[in-house]
């Protein structure tokens, strides 16, 4: 949606400068307002859109944020850490190969009030735990959504 957007916007005010700068007709002028001024309009209504966007994002970031957070005594389960990677062009030539990057997620089940819930976490909280750990788990929860904040092991 993005680049067709960007797309239309260049199409439309490149192609009214155009005409007006390299044209002899006698109507080019007129041709070429046109152009400019649905170039300014596609740019508005893409500007509006991402408002719009942007609005909706930062009131679902809100909620989020301000949902209560729970504390429970939970333990961990197991520790997964999920492994891909992410292609890059070469130059941005895939004729020259690709740039293979890792990326790891890592995660952790946790078992809490007779349930179980799987966390994608930092690396850092990651290297410091061990399977059958128990400790208290913060987090919150909407629906049945639920949000990872922290897990704090108990020192022996």
């Amino acid at each position: 949606m993005l680049i067709l957007w960007i797309f239309l916007i260049i199409v439309f005010g490149t192609s009214g400068a155009f005409i007006l700068a390299f044209s002899d007709i006698e109507n080019s002028i007129l041709i070429s307002i046109i152009c400019l001024l649905a170039a300014f309009v596609f740019t508005v209504i893409f500007i509006i859109h991402m408002m719009k966007i942007n609005r909706k994002y930062n009131a679902e970031v809100e909620r989020l944020a301000n949902l209560p957070e729970l504390n429970v005594s939970a333990k961990v389960l197991s520790k997964i850490i999920n492994q891909s990677e992410f292609s890059v062009a070469i130059g941005g030539d895939p004729n020259l190969g690709t740039d293979d990057t890792p990326i790891n997620e890592y995660y952790v089940s946790f078992e809490f009030n007779g349930r179980r819930e799987n966390a994608e976490i930092d690396v850092s909280l990651y290297n410091t735990l061990i399977e059958g750990d128990s400790g208290t788990l913060t987090y919150k929860e909407d629906s049945d959504e639920f949000i990872f904040v922290n897990f704090q092991p108990q020192l022996l």
